[in-house]
């Protein structure tokens, strides 16, 4: 069934064409042609990345084409121009300070400004490789004439490489160009300049150790005077320390001599004689005491019975002071 309806639309098909003006076909085919060489013609895509540059009659029209589709003018010729990173890498050989030949590997990496293209249209073309290789040489030259070689090649390398970067922005950005980055990435040294730099630095880095070594010694002596500083410090206020707590012992004592002495005035011995005989009074072996002394001074001292018997001595005793 479907094979008949195929060779049935195959027929009309057939027909259609036999009956079509040939006149006719050829100027559709013509009408296509046109229009599709016109469309060619005023639509322009350009892709990410790219600006475009019409030219009408050999002279360049300042607004760019930017990525997307542009109408143009269909006499115009259109140049699609990368504004992408490029990165150049170049081997250069220069001099020093000191007039010291060698080379370096510096690399580039620079754009196009995508709203400066008429200026670099303008003023350098597009075959612009020789020009911007040719200003980053002598840059390279310039800059490192200004630093001696052990700088270069040591400490100062970061520095000679943003010296660089920043005269390239100086001379390229009025052109067009907007630098990302310049780096100095090798250094190759002639064999003999090589091998006294070498030696230099064998010698620089034994004079450090000793020197390390010496700041050593020096900082372990200054230890060692710190801490006999330190000790001499703390026996010193040890001995005060114990100085001050004899002082202190010393009028401690003399205090307690002092109050000693006053608990002992006549008037309490006078009362401890009377307690004690009045204890001794209690006691089954008790003997008759009797007090003698100064009634006027109160000095009235307790005697035993047998005390009578020598008058004398106890009156010697009862005037002692």
């Amino acid at each position: 069934m479907e094979n008949i309806q195929e060779q049935k639309f195959k027929f009309n098909q057939i027909n259609l064409l036999k009956k079509t003006n040939p006149k006719t076909v050829v100027a559709l085919i013509i009408f296509a042609v046109v229009t599709a060489t016109v469309i060619s013609r005023i639509v322009k895509i350009i892709p990410v990345g790219y600006v475009g540059l019409q030219e009408v009659n050999g002279l360049a029209t300042p607004k760019s084409l930017k990525p997307g589709i542009n109408f143009v003018n269909p006499f115009s010729e259109v140049t699609v121009i990368s504004t992408r990173l490029q990165d150049v890498k170049q081997k250069i050989e220069t001099t020093s300070q000191e007039g010291l030949k060698f080379e370096v590997e510096v690399s580039l990496q620079y754009q196009v400004n995508p709203d400066k293209v008429f200026s670099v249209y303008e003023k350098v073309g597009f075959d612009n490789d020789e020009i911007l290789i040719s200003r980053y040489r002598s840059l390279v030259r310039e800059i490192t004439a200004l630093y001696p070689l052990q700088e270069i090649i040591s400490q100062k390398r970061r520095e000679v490489s943003s010296q660089l970067q920043e005269r390239l922005q100086e001379n390229l950005s009025p052109l067009g160009y907007t630098v990302e980055e310049a780096l100095i990435r090798e250094i190759f040294l002639p064999d003999d300049i090589q091998q006294a730099f070498n030696q230099k630095i064998k010698i620089q880095q034994e004079n450090e150790q000793m020197n390390f070594e010496l700041e050593k010694t020096r900082q372990q002596a200054q230890k060692q005077k710190i801490e006999a500083q330190g000790e001499a410090e703390a026996q010193k206020i040890k001995a005060e320390s114990e100085a001050q707590a004899k002082l202190v012992k010393a009028k401690a004592d003399a205090e307690s001599q002092k109050l000693l002495s006053r608990d002992l005035s006549p008037s309490i011995l006078q009362l401890r004689a009377i307690e004690a005989t009045e204890k001794i009074g209690t006691s089954p072996n008790a003997k008759i005491y009797m007090g003698l002394g100064n009634s006027s001074s109160g000095n009235i001292t307790p005697l035993l019975f047998s005390d009578l018997l020598n008058p004398n001595q106890t009156q010697k005793t009862a005037n002692s002071p």
